[in-house]
């Protein structure tokens, strides 16, 4: 499959309560954590999960993983600028 091809035709990242035809925009500028222990142990995840607004929504991921195969690489994570 040719790169221009892959680059709109991706297997979106969807998780729970997030499924659609298309990826939409995810916002989370505010995260709720189910307690403190939940929100202490954010930071040991890494960039797996939420760990903030900017990490770890569904259309994050969508655009991480298609990146990862465009390149060829293991993985992306995309962060601001």
């Amino acid at each position: 499959m040719h790169d221009a091809t892959r680059s709109v035709h991706h297997p979106a990242v969807n998780e729970e309560g997030y499924a659609s035809l298309t990826v939409p925009t995810h916002r989370a500028s505010t995260i709720v954590y189910p307690d403190a222990a939940s929100f202490f142990a954010r930071k040991h995840r890494g960039f797996d999960g939420y760990t903030y607004g900017l990490h770890g929504t569904p259309t994050t991921r969508t655009l991480e993983a298609q990146l990862t195969a465009l390149h060829g690489g293991v993985r992306t994570v995309l962060v601001p600028s």
